[in-house]
């Protein structure tokens, strides 16, 4: 039996087989000559870097097949000490052999499929004019070394990246079919269904806390729709295919709020380091009466997890802001605009040139600064792109998605190393739509040459 692949599918598909055959090759590099043979000093051994949590989750992934083979498959657990990428991990080494290489193919297929993700994302926003317009517009996703730290080590980023993307590629592909009023079939509301909650499922199980975050999104992304039938009202009749588009979006969104767990985010939106003790965390935290009751146990949460990072990893590098802790709904409001800052702009290049707590440290500082002048120049961009589509929801939904993402772990990761892990899909995304824009502005204007 043969399947059928679209002609238009053809391309994309091509690209994301080239992706995956860069990436695994990229991995190899990186593990057997880079690290161990170019910049011995930076190695911890195992292909992975040094003062990174890919050392961590290697032992203990190591000690989780051991027990395996002992044991047998009752002894595997899926987040051992907390860490998820090493449960992972540990299944690989207990049916292979337990090196870091085992996981290669995996962390290259999700990371070629974020991607792949990002160059379907983009052409919702307005149909590539320039022929390579959305293979450059994720060019840097792929070729930062930042990116290469994620896929080539044992991190659980390359799962959250891939979920988030997913997740918002099947809400930005069902707004963006509601806008044209055409009738919506059942295999198209199961497929995505079927990718949102997929995306849900890759990330959240690595972050669980990203579970309520995923389903406000997926509110505010309903209520979205719900004002765009409102405004085309006096210009269109309000029938059954708008009827049955909106009752499928609030099944959709009803599906994400029966996924919800009850639990607290948990320290600073990060995984406990393993060799460390537990150690109480207190917070004081004064009600507001003026913010509704749910939003302000959010509000809660979020400070409970910027004061765990505080008490937890108190000698870590590069921590800022450590007199700023928040204690009511006002004081994390007026700490909003140092965030954006923080998020957007930090690590300034400047800190490029200051030495880490460890030579892994070192090294990422100097790659992070040549990586935030780039998306400096990308910031406009990404404002062309926004004015351009001003009039496309699903744009909105994006730059929802993008920046909400980028501000919460802002919030509660007062680390920059850390946040600019954590952030990278959110603003690596927003970096290649600034490019796609500004290559479809040339293209337009006959700088660039147009596609047949």
């Amino acid at each position: 039996m043969t399947v059928a692949v679209n002609k238009k599918e053809r391309p994309d598909l091509f690209l994301g087989l080239i992706f995956l055959v860069y990436i695994m090759a990229a991995s190899i590099m990186i593990q057997f000559v880079i690290l161990p043979l170019v910049f011995p000093e930076w190695h911890g051994g195992a292909g992975l870097l040094s003062g990174t949590d890919s050392l961590a989750n290697h032992q203990i992934a190591v000690g989780q097949a051991r027990r395996i083979q002992l044991d047998g498959w009752k002894a595997w657990r899926l987040s051992p000490q907390g860490q998820t990428s090493a449960g992972i991990a540990g299944a690989f080494y207990a049916v292979f052999t337990p090196q870091p290489w085992v996981l290669i193919p995996l962390y290259a297929l999700l990371f070629s499929g974020s991607a792949y993700l990002l160059l379907k994302i983009y052409a919702l926003s307005e149909q590539p004019i320039f022929p390579g317009q959305r293979p450059l517009s994720v060019i840097p996703f792929l070729l930062f070394p930042s990116s290469a730290m994620i896929y080539a080590q044992l991190l659980k980023d390359v799962f959250f990246i891939f979920g988030n993307l997913l997740f918002l590629f099947a809400w930005l592909f069902w707004i963006k079919k509601g806008a044209k009023d055409e009738k919506i079939s059942w295999g198209q509301f199961g497929f995505i269904l079927v990718l949102g909650l997929a995306g849900y499922l890759s990330a959240w199980v690595v972050r669980p806390y990203w579970g309520p975050v995923f389903f406000l999104l997926a509110l505010i992304f309903f209520f979205l729709i719900i004002l765009r039938e409102i405004k085309k009202l006096p210009e269109s009749r309000f029938g059954k295919k708008q009827m049955a588009y909106l009752g499928l979006s609030l099944a959709v969104v009803l599906a994400f709020g029966l996924t919800l767990q009850q639990k607290r985010i948990p320290d600073s939106m990060m995984t406990e380091a393993p060799e460390q003790d537990t150690a109480p965390v207190e917070l004081s935290w004064k009600r507001s009466n003026w913010v509704p009751a749910f939003l302000d146990q959010r509000m809660e949460s979020l400070a409970y997890s910027r004061k765990a990072f505080f008490v937890k990893y108190p000698e870590a590098g590069s921590t800022i802001d450590k007199d700023w802790n928040f204690h009511s709904a006002a004081e994390m409001i007026r700490y909003l605009p140092r965030a954006l800052f923080i998020g957007f702009f930090m690590p300034t290049p400047n800190l490029a040139f200051q030495k880490g707590v460890n030579p892994g440290g070192t090294a990422m500082r100097r790659i992070t600064g040549m990586e935030m002048v780039f998306l400096y120049l990308c910031y406009p961009l990404v404002a062309l792109g926004l004015w351009r589509w001003r009039k496309k929801m699903e744009m909105w939904a994006f730059l929802l998605w993008a920046a909400g993402g980028i501000i919460l772990y802002t919030l509660t990761s007062p680390n920059i190393g850390a946040l600019y892990r954590f952030r990278y899909g959110f603003i690596m995304a927003l970096a290649g739509l600034g490019l796609y824009s500004s290559l479809a502005f040339l293209s337009r204007r006959k700088v660039l040459p147009s596609g047949p």
